[in-house]
Order: C-alpha cells, then sequence, then structure tokens
C-alpha cells in the first residue's frame, strides 16, 4: 500500500476511485424543456465551442442507444470533463418519453431549458416575454420534476439541476433571466428538489453565441460528481 492510499479514509479512497472513473466515462445529463427552447444548441456549443450549421438536427454520431434513446458523449471544449447527453423531445405529445429516459439514463444532472417567447425574432409586446409561453415551461419543468421525485432509483442518482433562461442575444434590453424565471412560476417549484438535496442554479445563457454556456458546464461537472 501506498503512503498516500495509507493516509486515506476507505470512503475517502472510493470517492477518490468514484471520481476518477466519472471523469474518465462521463457523466449522465439530461436536457429537458419545451420545444424549440434551444436543448440541440446548447449540446452543440458545449461541443465544438460554436453553434451548429442553420438547419442541423441533432447528431447521433458516435451515440449508444439507452432503450429508444441516444446517448452521445460530449467532450467538452475548456472544461476537463465529458458530458454522456441525452436530447429529449419537448413536444407535448413526445413527453412520454421523458419517464422511460429518466429510468433508463439515471442521470447525475440535468439541463432544464426556457426562454422568453417561441420565437425569439418577435419580441412579444408588453413585458417582453409571452405568458403562455412561460406558462409552457412551468408545466414542463413540474412535469419533469414529479417523474423524478416519483422514481427512486432516478431520484438517489440526481445531483443537479441548472435552469438556463436561454435567448439572451434576443431578450428586449430592459428584460433579464431573473425576471422571466420569475414570471414562470418555476422557482415555486424549486423546495422539492430542496427536499433530497438537489444542487440548483439558474442563470440566463444564449446556447447560440456560448454566452455563460461554459459556466454551466463547468457548475455542472463540479456539482454532479
Amino acid at each position: 500500500m501506498s503512503p498516500i492510499t495509507a493516509l486515506l479514509d476507505p470512503r475517502e479512497w472510493i470517492q477518490a476511485v468514484e471520481d476518477m472513473y466519472r471523469a474518465a466515462k462521463g457523466f449522465r445529463v439530461l436536457a429537458f424543456g419545451d420545444t424549440a427552447v434551444g436543448k440541440t444548441t446548447l449540446w452543440h456549443y458545449l461541443e465544438h465551442d460554436a453553434p451548429p450549421p442553420p438547419g442541423s438536427i441533432a447528431s447521433t454520431e458516435g451515440a449508444e442507444r439507452i432503450g429508444g434513446f441516444r446517448l452521445k458523449t460530449v467532450k467538452l471544449v475548456g472544461v476537463k470533463a465529458k458530458l454522456s447527453a441525452v436530447d429529449l423531445p419537448g413536444q407535448t405529445e413526445l413527453r412520454h418519453t421523458w419517464k422511460p429516459a429518466l429510468s433508463q439514463a439515471k442521470p447525475e444532472g440535468i439541463f432544464f431549458l426556457l426562454d422568453h417567447a417561441k420565437d425569439a425574432s418577435k419580441p412579444p409586446p408588453g413585458p417582453g416575454y409571452d405568458p403562455e409561453r412561460l406558462e409552457a415551461h412551468r408545466v414542463a419543468f413540474k412535469q419533469m420534476r414529479d417523474l423524478i421525485l416519483a422514481d427512486e432509483e432516478v431520484k438517489s442518482h440526481l445531483k443537479a439541476v441548472a435552469i438556463l433562461v436561454n435567448k439572451q442575444d434576443a431578450w428586449p434590453r430592459d428584460l433579464n433571466y431573473g425576471t422571466i424565471l420569475e414570471a414562470s412560476g418555476i422557482p415555486s417549484l424549486y423546495d422539492r428538489f430542496a427536499e433530497v438535496q438537489v444542487s440548483i442554479m439558474s442563470n440566463g445563457c444564449s446556447a447560440l453565441y456560448g454566452e455563460n454556456v461554459a459556466a454551466a458546464a463547468e457548475w455542472m461537472v463540479k456539482h454532479a460528481r
């Protein structure tokens, strides 16, 4: 036994081995959110440090299957880790896929994305965000949360949830992510995650231009261990 190993508590040694294994294998992270919030764009920017080409769709190259879902390893640019990523559909009629994806992937981390309006090129009048769109985000977040909390295995694996208010490059000048997030009602749903010791962060971002994307990835790597 080496002197360094001898100084470690057995639990610390096991944790060190697990950390090394995770660094090599990657963390399993799912991306949730309503349709067209930028989930695929986020994964592409994390892997390539650049937005996807116009009209591109989620790539399955180099991916393995988990049930009927694609698991793709994303080697993060600028962060010494990699995420095994599942990009889930956001359409209401396809959300039946969320439950089996969670139970099969058992993610350590989750990105939940929302935006201020479905069509970012046409800012809504009034407060600068679309209340109906924000209500759709609240419903999607609650649906995701309830699925997680109903599955003991999923709940025990999950360590971190990052909530990203995307498309900040298209927000009206006087709008900020905190205003959008509060208007969505999502923060009122956090408490159940606190009960199971899941770390939560929120921030604005632009998955298209990479604003705050690296910071979100660094936070995820740190807290999903």
